[in-house]
């Protein structure tokens, strides 16, 4: 005989144990029999999703987890975790089982976003749908970059390029070169190559370049590093340039240089007579030329070479050498003579002809002691003196003046008489004496070519138009005297008299007539 009952309402995923019991009925009475025990699970059903997915705690390679299990845990057996890096294939995805509902992620990547899937398993294996959401790993310090290298390198720029870290390349948010932040990316198409061009750079300058990346909190990482040098430009000019000259044969010469590009300097100079230039090269910031003539001044210009050869602008300075003593100036010589004006020539000294770049001239009237004319003329040899007196004698002196110093040399001289001239009209005309025959008269020599008045024509003319004359000399060259006498005798009584005075040279040439009035006495 075969009995079956069917229990219902149990739940599912749920251990059952059952006790069944015969019961007897002997003579009407109902009476127990000896039990029997059973047990089994019901059956699985689809378990429901946790829920609340949220990330407690990170470091660099672990994330904690939580969530809430679900409303209802019948037929919940586990929880499989399953995780797996966003946009990042180096790595693949990992699946553990927990009883909990805490779960610490191990083996992470740093820096990186993963998603991760919950799922809540029954005894038999059936799994809910999962639980999505995403966590992050904490930031870290990115590797060393790769392949650091510099091209096109100029003067003032250059290009450096570099490859990702090898390690936690993920962490890079950006790097730095040098000390200029680059937070903008610029990959090329080809091989993952970053590139930045540094610009604003000093030529001839050695330069260390770093690259270090820069993590997305800024933490930085070692630094790759690599040296060149910027291409060389010209010099600046060189400042400060002093000519110091305390000799008669030699100049020094000193200056600073300024930026960059200084290997040796080039000194060229020439002095006011010559303009071809002798140049030489050093490499110190100083030089002593020697050799140079005295009483000379000289163009001097300084420029700073660069290692290449390359030639900055010229910084120009002038300086003098000490004066000598010079010679005298040659073949002093009289080219012309008018009655006012005496001209000259003279040669060069045969020595040190360069220190006589000014000549003294002294014109000297040696027929009226102490009187003179002097000057200090240009270097041309030659000159033209006048306002001079006609029929005078003249003594023409010269001598060489050093530019600087003011040393003289010896006076070389010649003398020449100036040529006849017009004499000017006498001074000062008037009557000194009258008597009732007489009238005595006076008159100072003409200012201008008095020495060539050989006489003086003395005329009176009285109101009957009766007209008389006379010559009175002017004095003996040995005499000093400016003013003329002369005697008017045998002239009426009581009779006015036209009176005039004119000088006249050796070619009979007069001046101009000077008139008074006079009368005797009655």
């Amino acid at each position: 005989l075969s009995c079956t009952y069917n229990v219902t309402m149990l739940d599912p995923c749920t251990h059952q144990e059952f006790e069944l019991t015969p019961h007897f009925y002997v003579n009407g009475d109902d009476r127990a029999g000896a039990a029997a025990f059973a047990d089994d699970y019901t059956l699985d059903t689809e378990p429901t999703s946790p829920a609340n997915g949220v990330q407690v705690d990170e470091g660099n390679t672990t994330v904690t987890i939580s969530w809430d299990a679900p409303a209802s845990v019948k037929c919940i057996f586990k929880y499989k975790v399953c995780y797996t890096p966003i946009d990042f294939n180096e790595t693949n995805g990992l699946c553990e089982q927990t009883t909990s509902t805490e779960y610490t992620m191990q083996g992470l990547e740093p820096c990186l976003e993963y998603e991760v899937q919950v799922t809540s398993l029954s005894p038999s294996g059936l799994a809910s749908p999962p639980l999505v959401f995403n966590v992050q790993t904490s930031d870290a310090m990115p590797g060393e970059p790769r392949n650091v290298t510099v091209q096109d390198v100029t003067e003032e720029s250059l290009f450096v390029w570099w490859q990702d870290p090898i390690e936690r390349k993920q962490c890079v948010l950006g790097y730095q070169v040098g000390h200029f932040p680059i937070l903008s990316l610029r990959k090329s198409s080809v091989g993952g190559w970053y590139h930045e061009e540094l610009f604003e750079l000093d030529p001839c300058t050695n330069y260390s370049v770093t690259v270090s990346a820069l993590s997305k909190t800024g933490i930085m990482g070692p630094s790759s590093m690599v040296k060149t040098m910027t291409d060389e430009s010209a010099p600046q000019p060189v400042i400060d340039v002093t000519v110091d000259g305390t000799a008669t044969d030699r100049l020094h010469v000193s200056w600073l240089p300024t930026g960059h590009c200084n290997g040796n300097f080039r000194i060229c100079y020439h002095d006011t007579l010559n303009s071809d230039e002798l140049c030489q090269d050093v490499d110190a910031t100083d030089i002593t030329l020697t050799g140079l003539d005295p009483c000379m001044h000289y163009t001097i210009y300084v420029s700073s070479m660069s290692p290449g050869g390359l030639i900055g602008k010229r910084t120009k300075v002038e300086g003098s050498t000490l004066d000598v003593v010079p010679g005298e100036p040659n073949n002093l010589r009289i080219t012309s003579i008018t009655e006012t004006c005496m001209s000259y020539e003279y040669d060069a000294p045969a020595s040190n002809p360069q220190c006589s770049l000014e000549h003294e001239v002294d014109v000297i009237n040696i027929d009226a002691p102490h009187t003179a004319k002097a000057h200090t003329s240009d270097p041309f040899a030659s000159g033209t003196e006048c306002g001079l007196d006609g029929c005078t004698n003249y003594n023409v002196k010269v001598r060489s003046v050093s530019p600087s110093s003011g040393f003289t040399s010896n006076w070389v001289s010649t003398t020449n008489k100036t040529d006849i001239g017009k004499p000017g009209e006498v001074r000062t005309l008037k009557t000194t004496l009258a008597t009732q025959d007489t009238i005595v008269i006076s008159w100072f020599i003409p200012i201008q070519n008095s020495r060539c008045v050989i006489t003086y024509t003395v005329s009176w003319t009285d109101d009957h138009g009766m007209m008389n004359s006379m010559l009175v000399p002017p004095p003996g060259p040995n005499e000093d005297q400016n003013e003329i006498t002369a005697e008017l005798l045998g002239l009426d009584t009581c009779a006015h008299y036209a009176i005039s005075v004119i000088a006249r040279n050796s070619n009979g040439d007069p001046s101009t007539p000077v008139t008074i009035d006079a009368n005797t006495v009655c």
